[in-house]
């Protein structure tokens, strides 16, 4: 494994777990809303559509900096489902 290819995988999986917290930690936000006040589905909507119009330009920032971009984008990925399984694991762990 080359350095420049070891470098991709590290900045994809360093990107990726950064989308996908910030992507918990929206959604977090979003799912604490829901039992203190009564909000609309178009507020729902349109904050699902941000976080996933963040996610998808994260993504794609990626790709277009990244010298190698098919091994960083697989290791973003890789690294937003790590983000996705550790704070789903932490929130079913808070429900009990």
């Amino acid at each position: 494994m080359t350095m420049a290819l070891s470098g991709n995988l590290v900045l994809g999986l360093v990107c990726g777990l950064v989308i996908g917290g910030l992507h918990m930690l929206w959604l977090a936000r979003a799912a604490s809303r829901l039992g203190t006040q009564s909000v609309g589905l178009s507020a729902l909507l349109s904050g699902a559509a941000l976080r996933l119009t963040v996610m998808l330009a994260g993504f794609a920032l990626l790709a277009w900096a990244a010298p190698m971009p098919a091994p960083a984008l697989i290791a973003a990925l890789a690294g937003f489902t790590l983000a996705r399984g550790v704070g789903l694991r932490r929130a079913r762990r808070m429900d009990r």
